[in-house]
């Protein structure tokens, strides 16, 4: 699998864009987003991947990640298993 992009959502883009990181697998995922604030005990049934569309600041065909309902953050691909 190729490495995908994947930005936690913050207050500005430029925010965001200093935190990407390249993930390669479902569990660098689980790592990241336990990582974040709130979320150390996040399954990975309650993570899922839904398409958001073309984001020409960034350049990325943009997936919208979100934990147990609420927007984590965006990647510029999907892990299967998570999608909606």
């Amino acid at each position: 699998m190729k490495p995908i992009l994947v930005r936690p959502h913050r207050g500005s883009l430029a925010d965001s864009m200093k935190l990407v990181q390249s993930i390669n697998n479902e569990q660098d995922l689980l790592k990241l987003i336990r990582g974040d604030c709130g979320y150390g005990s996040t399954k990975a049934r309650a993570i899922r991947f839904s398409h958001y569309g073309r984001d020409f600041r960034t350049g990325w065909d943009t997936y919208l990640i979100t934990v147990r309902g609420y927007v984590w953050g965006f990647a510029n691909g999907r892990i299967s298993g998570f999608e909606k």
